[in-house]
């Protein structure tokens, strides 16, 4: 370990620099009246202490619990050999606290460039949406870039994260609209070539439509029904859709049915709802506590999918809320649809 002392003027401009090792220092001016390592050595430690960042709480009062600890055995220690073990010990102790806010710095720096990435390539994809937040999220990145500082770190996190509602809400009713008026076209085209048939079919899980279900469910409501109608809602369709694109939430979606169709009956249909839901319907001649102990048999258990996303594997969960209508309870298709999508507005964390 090695100690540079500044001669300065009273100017405060340098005029020289000594290096000398502490050891040498010791061998040349230390006296058995005099100990001068220890001044030395508790300036070192206030220095540390005086120049740590604060990245982590928790962190920070750990590392200057270690400081308080070597500072208070420097008083207690009058050997210069156990001086200088001392201060060796909160050289590494500043190491391994550096080491670690390093890590941090640079997870978060990688974490908001790869947000901003995405969103950015998300607006860009809109056909309606505009620069301005586009050019807002670029700036953005570009200071990512030349961050140095955990303070500019958490600078660019708050600026971000009141980024985030404006892009999110303008991406989302950008994306309706899109998806309704393709959804229109296509029903149109379809109809004026007169093929019902194929309007039926929901384009995103290959199960029939929302509509298909409207209808089912008047068909089928009434005093003497035996119909059941559970409602799933898909969980965190949302959250993939922001992060990932509308791509890969639709593939979640279309997972999700493929399960729900694998764990019912063959003689039960599944239909897509709209958002992020799906309705099985169940023709059961039994008390709705017996249909509900069936659904949770299997909708409890979470699983797994794996998707690819930009080439790399991501692991999403297959997790939903449920709920089963009675339709022979339920006055009209009305009542029933106006309960299956107040559960889905309860429930659902965004559109699919």
């Amino acid at each position: 370990m090695r100690i540079a002392l500044l001669r300065s003027s009273q100017s405060a401009d340098i005029t020289g620099v000594a290096v000398l090792s502490i050891r040498r220092y010791l061998n040349e001016y230390c006296t058995d009246s005099t100990n001068p390592l220890l001044p030395v050595c508790t300036l070192l430690l206030e220095g540390i202490a005086r120049h740590a960042v604060a990245f982590d709480r928790e962190e920070y009062g750990e590392f200057r619990a270690t400081l308080r600890k070597l500072a208070a055995a420097l008083g207690a220690s009058q050997d210069p050999a156990g001086l200088l073990a001392i201060a060796e010990a909160g050289c590494e102790a500043m190491a391994d606290y550096n080491l670690e806010a390093q890590r941090v710095h640079g997870a978060q720096t990688v974490e908001l460039r790869c947000m901003i990435e995405m969103l950015s390539q998300t607006l860009m994809a809109l056909a309606e949406a505009g620069g301005q937040s586009v050019d807002v999220l670029q700036s953005i990145r570009n200071q990512v870039e030349g961050a140095r500082q955990l303070d500019d770190i958490r600078l660019l996190r708050v600026r971000l994260g009141d980024s985030l509602k404006s892009l999110s809400d303008e991406a989302r009713r950008q994306r309706d609209r899109n998806a309704e008026m393709l959804r229109r076209a296509e029903e149109a085209a379809l109809l004026a070539g007169g093929n019902r048939r194929d309007v039926d079919v929901d384009r995103v899980s290959g199960l029939p439509s929302s509509e298909k279900a409207e209808r089912e469910i008047t068909a089928r409501v009434g005093a003497d029904s035996s119909y059941y109608a559970v409602v799933f809602v898909v969980e965190g369709v949302g959250s993939v859709n922001l992060r990932y694109g509308s791509a890969a939430g639709d593939r979640l979606l279309r997972a999700f049915g493929e399960r729900l169709v694998s764990k019912l009956s063959p003689s039960d249909e599944v239909l897509r709802w709209r958002g992020p839901a799906f309705v099985a319907q169940l023709n059961r001649a039994c008390p709705s506590d017996a249909v509900r102990n069936e659904v949770a048999r299997f909708a409890s258990i979470r699983q797994e999918h794996w998707l690819d996303v930009d080439g790399r594997p991501v692991m999403f969960p297959l997790a939903c809320a449920w709920m089963v209508v009675q339709l022979a309870k339920c006055q009209d298709a009305g009542e029933a649809c106006r309960q299956i999508d107040r559960f889905i507005s309860e429930h659902g964390d965004g559109k699919g």
